[in-house]
């Protein structure tokens, strides 16, 4: 327990020397604050001369490539019955090795190369650390790579649809990547841009006669203009005015192509 009404410094503050190591917790509380069930002074490694944590390890009782085992109060050599996979490093609590890229799975040491990699992630050609596949991003509050969007083949974001990259049979709208351009939009290659011309351009008070082609009045897909005849379904017309809906009628878009 530290006791200091002074400036408290972790690392180096002067001169070339400075912190080399690891830390294992950090608490700050009130005067007399502290965890009874978190600290004990009983059972620990020898070289926990003031206590040690409720798990009966300290960071440097063991050496490295082995593990402090709390069911024998021991020192035990890492094996395939551990987190640590046999000659792999750790990067969990009460495991024998940690590494410093976090999407590496197993390093000699901490500042050493990485030898493999979590899933979904490897090692880049002429590098010596992991990193997530192009394809896969990285979730922080999982500290795992996961798989982008199925049609992305690279996304730097850690969205599923900040893609970079599409793959080859989609196409780009944005970071988002389809099979076609939406509605509005035109494809100009590689990606789609947004159309300067309308889709539909008609205001409802205009005279409709004659507009064939683009929309229909009823179900029969036959119906292709709007006359002076209307049936049952069909909206009614207004000259000069609007298009009057009932409950029965109805009109649909018809053969519009982007």
């Amino acid at each position: 327990m530290l006791i200091d009404t002074g400036t408290l410094y972790i690392g180096t503050y002067s001169g070339t020397d400075g912190f080399v190591g690891f830390l294992w917790s950090l608490k700050i509380f009130n005067e007399n604050g502290h965890y009874l069930d978190e600290w004990i002074t009983s059972g620990c490694p020898a070289s926990c001369s003031t206590g040690c944590p409720s798990e009966k390890l300290c960071p440097d009782s063991c050496e490295f490539g082995y593990y402090y085992d709390t069911s024998y109060a021991a020192c035990k050599q890492c094996d395939s019955s551990q987190n640590c996979g046999g000659s792999y490093g750790c990067r969990s609590l009460l495991t024998c090795r940690l590494c410093k890229a976090k999407e590496c799975s197993a390093c000699s040491a901490f500042d050493d190369a990485c030898s493999a990699c979590i899933t979904n992630a490897y090692i880049p050609s002429g590098n010596n650390e992991c990193q997530c596949n192009l394809n896969a991003f990285w979730i922080q509050s999982t500290q795992t790579c996961e798989i982008c969007d199925s049609l992305c083949d690279d996304c730097a974001e850690t969205y599923y649809h900040e893609c970079s990259q599409c793959s080859s049979s989609a196409i780009a709208v944005g970071t988002v990547c389809l099979h076609a351009c939406p509605t509005g939009y035109a494809y100009s290659s590689p990606t789609c841009t947004i159309s300067t011309s309308s889709i539909v351009d008609q205001s409802f008070y205009q005279d409709w006669a004659g507009l064939y082609g683009i929309f229909q009045t009823s179900s029969s897909a036959a119906s292709y203009y709007f006359s002076t005849t209307v049936d049952t379904q069909d909206p009614v017309p207004v000259y000069n005015r609007d298009f009057i809906f009932q409950v029965e009628n109805t009109w649909c878009l018809h053969q519009i192509y982007i």
